[in-house]
């Protein structure tokens, strides 16, 4: 039986980084994935004729000096890419706002003259976080320092990046609420990601549209991970789909294979999981006694907030005029617990997706911020079974979820929608086995971000990588997870993988 250097489980876009980098330096991967599809959020699909992304429509890493451009190039492969301009329009209540992303300080003064001064203050606030956020080069992981190390690291922080220590990692209504007295303005501000999180998680995409550097992957999110795919295959590795693990065989302290469906067996010198950590402990290494601190660890974390996605085909003679991305949110939007928002009350985020060349519709995704606890976990009980009450309450919440968007946009939307494809919390987690249906893995409130758990475990041969681990969320991130988990690997064989990336990417560029 073929035995390989290392075992990837999971083909999301952390799986497929750390096989890219893997294989680049000559090891044997192989990657299992239990889907027929590769990217895990990170993929796209086309119904009808209308190409769709599971995850964010467009990002800020796929410029020329972007990260994911970067990796990608390492990896000897290229995407194409399209720039956005943003063009967001805000219901608050009653209230409308149409915000440019060119132009957005300006637009938002001429809607809240009185607060000028708040507005130019708060984004010479996100400016400075977002330029302290990228200076140097790749952080060491903080279970990788020293207590000398930490203490440095801490110090130096307070001094390079004072904006963002004092700002970035507090949670984001509080200090909306501190900086932005006009509660409208700061919903406003809150909207472009409507999720409570720490405050970086507003100050990027703001930063991202101020500075232009949107960009959406032409032939979707599914090309970042195809791109990757080509490059293991090139390096001799494999990718596996259709192939679900269900267990880490561990012997003798050290991880020995892989055990999956149809009764097979994959044997490796290096494990690594790219599953969901939960389902990785709780299921991949169910009742093994070396994973007794983790698991009590993990169970005491809270998970990322939920969403439903809806999926519409939207007729091509509506016309959004030039708006690409619309949020809805209730005036009470900050005094709602995020854990108990009900379709009635949820704020909705629409993303407007470019057209590739050949489509005629149009692409429109909506994303609803509703927990998966919701009625029961949508009626599928503890076990998540899904039956006809299942679908009954996922009809319901469609319907109450289009209401709210047609009474802002009028019934000739409603009248253009050729199709709607649902998927609640419950089918994400069926798909990804992310528990919950969590999106971004850990939620990233005040008292855990930052607090990273190790990729390495108390099995020597087994490793964690995507964004349940360090770095955490976003497909930059998680690709960087690889990134840092084959660095780490490959310097105990004296290569220095950091090194060698800056050389092929200075001399590529």
């Amino acid at each position: 039986m073929k035995e390989y250097d290392c075992i990837i489980i999971g083909a999301g876009v952390g799986g497929l980084s750390t096989a890219s980098f893997l294989s680049k330096v000559g090891k044997n991967v192989l990657v299992i994935e239990k889907e027929h599809n590769i990217g895990g959020y990170a993929t796209s699909f086309t119904h009808k004729k209308c190409l769709f992304n599971i995850g964010i429509p467009y990002l800020g890493e796929l410029g020329p000096d972007g990260t994911i451009t970067q990796f990608l190039n390492y990896f000897g492969e290229e995407i194409e890419t399209k720039p956005m301009e943003d063009v967001s329009m805000t219901f608050i209540g009653n209230d409308q706002f149409l915000v440019h992303g060119n132009n957005i300080q300006e637009d938002l003064i001429s809607y809240f003259p009185k607060s000028k001064n708040e507005i130019i203050h708060f984004f010479k606030i996100t400016e400075k976080i977002f330029n302290e956020m990228i200076l140097g080069g790749p952080p060491k992981p903080p279970y990788e320092m020293n207590l000398l190390e930490k203490i440095s690291f801490g110090i130096n922080s307070m001094i390079t990046r004072p904006t963002f220590m004092k700002y970035a990692v507090k949670d984001n209504i509080k200090v909306l609420q501190k900086l932005i007295h006009d509660e409208r303005l700061a919903l406003m501000l809150f909207g472009k990601y409507p999720f409570r999180f720490v405050f970086i998680g507003d100050v990027y995409p703001w930063e991202i549209s101020r500075r232009g550097l949107w960009r959406t992957p032409i032939h979707g999110m599914k090309s970042i991970a195809g791109a990757m795919v080509d490059c293991i295959k090139r390096n001799n590795g494999e990718v596996l789909l259709n192939t679900e693990a269900k267990k880490i065989n561990i012997t003798n302290g050290y991880a020995k294979s892989v055990q999956c469906s149809k009764a097979q067996e994959f044997f490796g010198d290096v494990i690594i999981s790219n599953a969901p950590l939960p389902h990785t402990i709780d299921v991949l290494l169910r009742d093994e006694k070396y994973f007794h601190q983790l698991r009590k660890e993990i169970h005491n974390r809270e998970i990322f907030t939920s969403i439903m996605l809806l999926f519409l085909g939207i007729r091509r003679s509506y016309d959004f005029k030039g708006v690409n991305h619309i949020t809805i949110l209730d005036r009470d939007t900050f005094k709602l617990n995020k854990f108990k928002y009900t379709p009635q009350n949820c704020p909705i985020s629409i993303s407007v997706l470019e057209r590739p060349t050949g489509q005629k519709d149009i692409s429109c995704t909506i994303a609803a911020v509703l927990p998966a606890e919701y009625k029961d976990f949508w009626c599928t009980g503890p076990n998540h079974e899904r039956g006809t009450e299942y679908k009954r309450l996922k009809e319901e919440v469609v319907n109450i979820i289009l209401d709210r968007i047609c009474e802002k946009l009028s019934d000739s939307f409603r009248d253009s929608i050729l199709f709607v494809i649902p998927a609640t919390p419950i089918t994400f987690e069926r798909y990804t086995n992310s528990k919950n249906g969590s999106f971004m893995g850990w939620d990233l409130n005040e008292q855990q971000y930052g607090k990273f758990i190790p990729q390495s475990s108390p099995i020597p041969n087994l490793f964690f990588v995507g964004q349940w681990v360090f770095p955490g969320f976003g497909i930059a991130g998680t690709m960087a997870s690889g990134f840092y988990l084959v660095r780490h690997m490959l310097s105990k064989e004296g290569f220095d993988l950091e090194k060698d990336f800056q050389d092929k990417v200075s001399t590529r560029g």
